[in-house]
């Protein structure tokens, strides 16, 4: 179901209108393939700006493995030097459930209220 004004500005056509649309409804021009071309062309440097930066990732994080490996085994053997009671978290430094509840309620709220205040 088409609306009135729609309706309406298909029925009015002043000259302008007119001759946009000849414009428009003639032949394409031949470019012996120019134009397939150039949109195969930028098909390509999308995918090339889509595909670089998890290649780069993957590259990277190979490249990082090694020295996060020699990283892990310092860390485990400091921790093995470190007294066993200074890892230990006492019960009062532990937030009870109703706490953590509160505290995401909070969070989803102020959320909520900032995205009000933007519209």
């Amino acid at each position: 179901m088409k609306s009135k004004i729609i309706n309406m500005a298909d029925r009015i056509k002043d000259a302008e209108d007119r001759l946009l649309e000849s414009m428009f409804s003639s032949e394409p021009i031949a470019d012996d393939g120019f134009s397939k071309l150039i949109v195969r062309r930028i098909r390509r440097r999308l995918w090339v700006k889509r595909l670089a930066l998890p290649v780069a990732a993957v590259i990277g994080a190979s490249i990082a493995a090694g020295p996060m490996i020699d990283l892990a085994q310092i860390i485990a053997g400091v921790a093995n030097v470190v007294p066993q009671r200074i890892f230990g978290t006492p019960a009062d430094w532990i937030p009870q459930l109703h706490i953590v509840l509160l505290a995401g309620m909070l969070a989803v709220v102020a959320f909520v209220g900032a995205q009000a205040l933007e519209d």
